[in-house]
């Protein structure tokens, strides 16, 4: 393979994406109500536009509304202007109906393929952190911002473990998953929106007493906010992972396959509330950043291996040197901390990038497809 992509898949493993097939999960509550406003609007796009160009519009708009959440607040303490709250309304409005618009537009141009499955699936992984954000700004006076990326990291890990195993991703658990959540973050977006950053930061921080507990109990609204969406994702995250070890257990294995598959994981979660205090403290974004990118390497690596039927290295390298930097910001002095955590951040995410393009890369040629044209590389005709 020439320079500079990546040789990722193996020979079995892209063989392996060119035989399957996708497995749709169930439907939610709100997918089954959303879902003919996505039929009528998928009827509106051209029959030349091909479905991994709707992925990639759909996912654009959400690194750049996380770079605007991150100049705007890079402290994670007050809430957000109004300008802010209703553009990211519109971005995870956005996101979330062309999300479900590009598979229907594969069928409906007989377009669907192994590939389109995998960058849908990229872009939902790598599109999660920032919505991750988005739901952290709309909570943001309440604090504990890192409890929120890590959770709902883990969420979406234990939906590609599902796949993984059983050869289905779920959306959530029963009738709430991912797009209930986009729906509640929307509409809370547009009332921040509606009664301005002072009144929605005065909600968010007024102490609220819980029953049965004594008045020392007292939490913020924004922190019992966050509480009770952790919970929430706590209980999804239980359920796909029941569905998985009922799946191992018809197999006559062992369940301890689910914990060596989960160990980068669980070590990445870890590290992830060991930071240096007054570095967590003062650099909220940097560490949330670098915290959800080394934990969606690990799920796009799990994602890949369960499309390919390929082994998943159950230590992912990413590991050890989020660990070591982890330890470092305990030993070095906080400035040079900082510096590490960014340049690393931009490494990270630069290797990422290729190795994102090497996979795609891989796959058109094997499938002998366009990435964001309809044309076959064989026939130059529309599927």
């Amino acid at each position: 393979m020439p320079w500079p992509w990546m040789h990722i898949l193996t020979e079995e493993g892209l063989e392996q994406v060119k035989q399957s097939k996708y497995q749709a999960p169930h439907v939610t509550f709100m997918e089954r109500r959303l879902n003919p406003w996505w039929e009528r609007a998928v009827q509106m796009l051209p029959m030349w536009l091909a479905p991994n160009l709707i992925s990639l519009l759909g996912f654009i708009p959400l690194p750049v509304l996380y770079i605007a959440i991150w100049y705007q607040n890079p402290s994670f303490d007050e809430a957000a202007p109004r300008w802010l709250s209703f553009a990211a309304a519109v971005v995870v409005f956005w996101h979330q109906t062309l999300d479900n618009m590009d598979g229907k537009q594969a069928r409906r141009t007989g377009s669907s393929s192994p590939m389109g499955c995998i960058i849908d699936h990229y872009c939902d992984i790598l599109g999660f952190l920032p919505q991750i954000a988005v739901w952290a700004m709309l909570c943001a006076p309440g604090g504990y911002i890192q409890l929120v990326h890590v959770v709902g990291q883990i969420s979406y890990f234990a939906a590609v473990l599902a796949m993984y195993h059983t050869g289905v991703c779920p959306v959530g658990a029963g009738d709430f998953g991912i797009v209930e959540m986009q729906t509640i973050t929307y509409f809370g977006l547009l009332l921040s929106g509606c009664v301005g950053p002072d009144t929605w930061q005065m909600w968010m921080t007024t102490e609220v007493s819980l029953p049965k507990l004594p008045a020392w109990a007292s939490v913020k609204l924004g922190t019992l906010i966050i509480f009770a969406s952790t919970l929430g994702w706590i209980g999804c995250i239980a359920e796909m992972l029941s569905d998985v070890v009922a799946h191992v257990r018809s197999k006559e294995k062992s369940v301890l396959l689910i914990l060596e598959d989960m160990l980068s994981l669980i070590f990445m979660c870890v590290a992830s509330f060991l930071w240096e205090p007054a570095l967590a403290e003062s650099n909220p974004w940097a560490v949330s950043l670098l915290s959800g990118l080394s934990m969606a390497q690990i799920t796009l690596q799990m994602l890949l291996c369960s499309i390919a039927k390929m082994k998943y290295v159950k230590l992912q390298p990413c590991v050890l040197p989020f660990v070591v930097l982890v330890i470092g910001s305990w030993c070095m002095p906080l400035q040079w901390t900082k510096n590490a955590v960014l340049v690393y951040t931009a490494a990270l995410g630069g290797w990422l990038l290729l190795w994102l393009l090497s996979v795609i890369h891989q796959l058109k040629d094997k499938l002998e497809i366009y990435v964001f044209s309809l044309a076959r590389k064989n026939t130059q005709s529309s599927d």
